[in-house]
């Protein structure tokens, strides 16, 4: 599981469902989850860009719940909700 976020199938009783799961970015991985308003930690060694409601953990999180989404939008559109093992 990665430390920003993950999304995937999951199963019970009442059958397949959607999951998506966004991480705190300030205390899980800045470096790498809050970038582009955290110092990355990979190069190239950039300056951060300012966050625009000063929260470097909410925006990072926005950005990573959009990622998200658009990778569980992603799964369904490709109906690999019905062959989970597919993903």
């Amino acid at each position: 599981m990665s430390k920003c976020g993950t999304h995937g199938p999951g199963h019970d009783k009442m059958g397949t469902f959607v999951y998506a799961w966004v991480g705190n970015c300030v205390t899980r991985c800045p470096g790498q989850c809050a970038w582009p308003f955290h110092q990355p930690i990979y190069e190239p060694q950039a300056p951060p860009l300012v966050a625009r409601n000063g929260d470097v953990g909410i925006d990072g999180m926005i950005i990573n719940l959009a990622t998200v989404l658009a990778g569980t939008v992603k799964d369904i559109s490709k109906g690999q909700l019905a062959h989970p093992w597919r993903l």
